[in-house]
């Protein structure tokens, strides 16, 4: 079988930060919990061509003396808080506190970077700003009823650039209630963690009682390295590559489900190619699943690669996830690959707030980024 791939760098939106307002494009993450943009004090070489903010562009802004410093995945920022005004698909928070950045490593500097700063949506206690994020500021200035996102991440292969952020309510035409799953949060440490019932290849468990986290800020996953090794002996033709990596045929069409609470979600086949090793498309590509230590020999790190197959909702007051099966876009886990018991949806799952908002009508952008 014949496919073409592409890599994408992330989900982006684009918010107004200052006086007069300036459109930013953020990198939307569900994995750190702090917010920055560039200070324009920070200049070529250490922040790159990106849109900066400072009291030179935003006559609101308000600088402190107070030092920031953020350690991601891949990358890293320093910094000094500020307030300014943010707004937010319309909802206007005047003095929001979060950082501006004084330096940048190359991962966020370099001129082929597509966004200018990062959204933090994890919880607050993530934050290493020690600052609401601005899903809590919005719930706690009444702009939403509830401190709840809705998640629906395109994919570059079904050729949409429609991906969606919600702020203050799910959007329930993108999934189907019956398949959904309301998870409880099984950590304190700020990331969206849940518990992941079972994983499976091909129809066969790889791994089970394992936790999840849910972060839309990577773009593959990692599993610790017994179960990465556990998953490709299922693949045929899978080998071990360097660093972590594995490669896989680019034609495979393994079937991937992961559970949560009684529901098997499926991921697309093209969703487990990340890139191919050379121009051979009939060759071999590397896996979307690498081998790593996350938090433990348990803990998974579920990115993009899982979660464009669902609708992730998160709820900061109610400290819970829910996972639903897609039924707006083909390919996704609601066309017929999300398998659940025949059980009563929950309350939870019925009780829907009247009031949200969308972030943008293209939040998502899908960049190609090798």
């Amino acid at each position: 079988m014949k496919r073409q791939l592409r890599s994408q760098a992330g989900y982006l939106a684009t918010i107004q930060l200052g006086t007069p307002p300036a459109d930013f494009l953020m990198l939307m993450d569900s994995g750190s919990g702090d917010t920055w943009v560039p200070s324009s004090d920070c200049g070529l070489a250490q922040c790159g061509p990106h849109q900066a903010l400072g009291a030179d562009v935003s006559s609101t802004f308000k600088a402190t003396q107070t030092p920031f410093s953020v350690t991601y995945g891949s990358g890293s920022v320093t910094g000094a808080l500020c307030s300014d005004t943010m707004s937010i698909a319309g909802m206007t928070l005047p003095n929001h506190v979060f950082g501006v950045t004084t330096e940048e490593s190359q991962q966020f500097a370099a001129a082929q970077v597509p966004f200018d700063g990062l959204m933090g949506l994890s919880f607050s206690s993530l934050s290493q700003q020690n600052t609401s994020t601005p899903i809590e500021s919005l719930a706690a200035a009444g702009l939403v009823i509830q401190a709840v996102m809705g998640f629906a991440l395109g994919r570059v292969a079904d050729g949409e650039n429609d991906g969606e952020i919600i702020f203050g309510q799910p959007d329930t035409s993108k999934f189907d209630p019956a398949m959904t799953q309301v998870l409880p949060v099984s950590s304190e440490s700020g990331f969206w963690q849940v518990a992941m019932a079972d994983v499976t290849v091909n129809g066969q468990s790889t791994a089970q009682t394992r936790q999840a986290i849910l972060d839309t800020g990577t773009s593959l996953m990692i599993a610790p390295s017994a179960d990465a090794i556990a998953f490709h002996a299922q693949i045929q033709g899978a080998q071990a590559s360097a660093n972590g990596m594995f490669t896989i045929p680019c034609t495979s069409e393994a079937a991937i489900t992961m559970t949560f609470g009684d529901t098997a979600f499926q991921i697309d086949a093209r969703d487990l190619i990340f890139q191919p090793v050379s121009n051979d498309l009939q060759g071999d590509c590397i896996s979307s699943l690498s081998s790593g230590t996350v938090v433990d020999d348990v803990t998974w790190l579920l990115g993009d690669t899982f979660l464009k197959n669902v609708y992730f909702t998160t709820n900061v007051e109610q400290r819970t996830v829910e996972l639903s099966a897609r039924t707006d876009v083909p390919g996704s886990s609601g066309n017929s690959t999300a398998v659940r018991a025949n059980v009563e949806m929950s309350d939870a799952n019925k009780a829907r707030n009247s009031m949200y908002y969308v972030a943008s009508a293209l939040a998502s952008l899908f960049l190609v980024w090798h």
